[in-house]
């Protein structure tokens, strides 16, 4: 691999889901001012570039591709190439002979979306992670420094009250604590391996209780935001169905093929969804579009599904995150509340 190339590959791994979002709307403010996409991607690649003094920027990188490729005939859907996701090119694409603005604000809704609920996941789990973490950092401190130093004055043997409590506690930092703690981190590991790649019947009742309940939001969002931007791009059902199996993992690959098989007997979207059998994305959001699939507005009524399921995927995502948020403050309460009791019921004992 020459250096341009190892240039490119990172540039790419640089140029996530915020500058994505950046360029399709810069591109939508010149497009509907008038301004033609070569100029405009000539605009922004001198923008991103400082005017030139900065060629090796990520965003300059892809402009430069990017119209490079249009001016050699290729479309905008082609030219973006490997720098977008395939569905953003496949809802872009099916507005390039009509509104390519409003393809573009379509990715746009799509790529919002995804970013916002896994924000959600992700600050909603940072908290009790910190809070556990400094939990379990005082319970390692007192058990393996602090409470044997008041072991050697007073054996640990005499402690009554929540001193002996704090005692069991040091005990079990120093004989079991370590080990189950990397016994649950394997655990959690092993957890999340499953995730995309679990499948089967079994999974389908797991799919219900987190994390795997969590995920299938997580999926379902993406899915609804994909699906109803397509069909308002004018593509197909089955079609959209194909292209979100490319590359798709084995859990949500198994529930597009199986949709597909259904809808090419000839069945509509929610009917197809629903003789599955995986409740995906969720079984309201079925029964919805059981009911709608057949209305002459249906891509109208899918992008208000969309939106909706968006946010109640966030309210549902919040509530879950907050009975962790919850459980790690007890925790950490808990913690603190054995320690400072039990060193003022030894500190009474010892006088």
């Amino acid at each position: 691999m020459n250096l341009d190339n190892l240039n490119r590959s990172f540039s790419k791994l640089q140029f996530g889901g915020k500058q994505r979002i950046r360029v399709y709307r810069k591109l939508v403010s010149y497009l509907t001012n008038g301004v033609d996409l070569i100029k405009a991607l000539k605009i922004m690649w001198q923008h991103a570039s400082d005017d030139g003094r900065r060629p090796d920027h990520p965003t300059a990188i892809a402009v430069l591709e990017w119209l490079t490729a249009i001016e050699n005939g290729k479309p905008l859907s082609t030219a973006f190439g490997s720098w977008i996701p395939d569905t953003d090119r496949v809802v872009i694409s099916a507005g390039e002979a009509g509104n390519l603005p409003q393809a573009l604000e379509n990715a746009v809704f799509i790529a919002e979306g995804g970013k916002r609920i896994k924000s959600t996941i992700y600050g909603g789990i940072a908290y009790p992670i910190l809070l556990s973490t400094i939990a379990i950092g005082f319970m390692a401190m007192f058990g393996l420094q602090i409470i044997p130093a008041f072991d050697e004055v007073v054996p640990k043997e005499q402690w009554t009250g929540l001193a002996s409590y704090m005692a069991l506690m040091a005990d079990f930092v120093n004989g079991w604590m370590f080990p189950l703690l990397g016994a649950f981190i394997g655990f959690m590991m092993t957890i999340l391996f499953t995730l995309p790649r679990w499948t089967g019947k079994l999974r389908v009742k797991f799919d219900k209780y987190p994390p795997w309940s969590i995920y299938r939001l997580l999926s379902g969002t993406g899915f609804m935001l994909s699906v109803s931007a397509l069909v308002k791009a004018g593509v197909q059902i089955p079609e959209i169905l194909r292209i979100l199996q490319k590359g798709a993992n084995p859990w949500f690959f198994e529930r597009m093929s199986s949709t597909l098989r259904y809808v090419s007997a000839g069945k509509n979207l929610g009917d197809a969804l629903y003789a599955t059998g995986y409740g995906y994305p969720d079984m309201e959001t079925v029964r919805d579009l059981r009911s709608f699939s057949e209305l002459e507005n249906f891509d109208d009524m899918l992008e208000k599904l969309g939106r909706e399921w968006l946010n109640e995927s966030v309210e549902k995502i919040t509530k879950q995150m907050n009975v962790l948020r919850n459980l790690s403050i007890v925790f950490l309460g808990a913690v603190f509340g054995l320690i400072s009791g039990g060193i003022f019921a030894l500190q009474q004992q010892v006088t």
